[in-house]
């Protein structure tokens, strides 16, 4: 005898042991739904509406809990593919290696410096140009502070135009020592030379 699956429509093979009186329970290999069906005048066992919402309802909350387990996997694996080029472009490993390294920051939260795993990053790049502002926390055992850096690219390499932090004190502590915007070079006069006497 078979039975016939009211979610999937597969035919099911029953046997005389899940019999039980004029009712009939089967699981379905197919899409695994429980159901209990009833023994009609003829002979049949159709599932009754109850019972066949009841399983449409646990099948739906099924597919609801898969799809949401789909798309949280999808987005997590887009934020962290996202972090994964961010952390290996040219331009985060230079701001890394500056807050990693600058003196200040090290007096600020004491040696062995780490940054967070999660930067604050905002890249754009046109050919050889672009600009690139970081957010990235820098931190040890004793302290964090949040530095902020920005860059430029020009001509296919990066520079650091600002680098800085916010201490204990509320005051702006600056790890780039020099101005690294160029400047025009004045040209010196040239002094007219006498004419000379005849």
């Amino acid at each position: 005898m078979t039975i016939r699956c009211p979610l999937c429509n597969t035919q099911n093979a029953v046997n005389e042991a899940d019999f039980r009186g004029f009712l009939l329970q089967s699981v379905c290999p197919r899409c695994r739904a429980n159901h209990v069906f009833v023994e009609d005048r003829g002979g049949n066992f159709p599932a009754s509406s109850q019972l066949k919402n009841k399983a449409l309802k646990k099948f739906y909350v099924r597919i609801a809990v898969i799809i949401i387990v789909v798309v949280t996997i999808a987005i997590a694996a887009v934020f962290l593919g996202a972090i994964h080029l961010i952390k290996n472009s040219a331009s985060y490993k230079m701001a890394a290696e500056l807050v990693t390294t600058s003196d200040e920051v090290i007096s600020a939260v004491g040696g062995n410096v780490e940054i967070s795993f999660f930067p604050d990053a905002e890249i754009k790049t046109s050919g050889n140009t672009g600009s690139a502002t970081y957010t990235l926390t820098a931190k040890s055992e004793t302290g964090s502070v949040r530095v902020h850096i920005r860059m430029k690219r020009q001509n296919g390499q990066w520079d650091v135009t600002s680098a800085y932090f916010m201490d204990t004190n509320n005051k702006r502590v600056d790890i780039v020592k020099k101005d690294l915007t160029p400047t025009k070079k004045e040209k010196p006069n040239k002094e007219k030379k006498p004419a000379a006497e005849t």
